[in-house]
């Protein structure tokens, strides 16, 4: 399943997600499914059926903001340790 995406999710006739189709042709099938994805995409992917439905209508009015995670590891502990995370807002 690596460098395949989703495609399509892919419903039973009573609007519960059936599986997600891949990109490379495959389907996923699951008990449970989460969506861990950017909001521009989930819209990109919601089901017809369900883009009337008041729940996912508030996705409308949500915007995606780009961002970027960097991990750095060290090779000794680091000294006065502060709390070590930079946030930055660009206009």
């Amino acid at each position: 399943l690596l460098n395949s995406r989703i495609k399509k999710i892919e419903l039973n006739n009573d609007g519960t997600v059936k599986s997600f189709l891949l990109t490379n042709g495959s389907t996923v099938e699951g008990d449970a499914y989460v969506f861990a994805a950017p909001v521009d995409i989930l819209k990109l992917l919601l089901p017809d059926p369900w883009k009337e439905i008041p729940y996912f209508k508030k996705l409308d009015k949500l915007v995606g903001v780009p961002v970027i995670n960097v991990h750095i590891w060290f090779d000794r502990k680091l000294k006065n340790t502060y709390d070590h995370l930079l946030f930055s807002r660009s206009n």
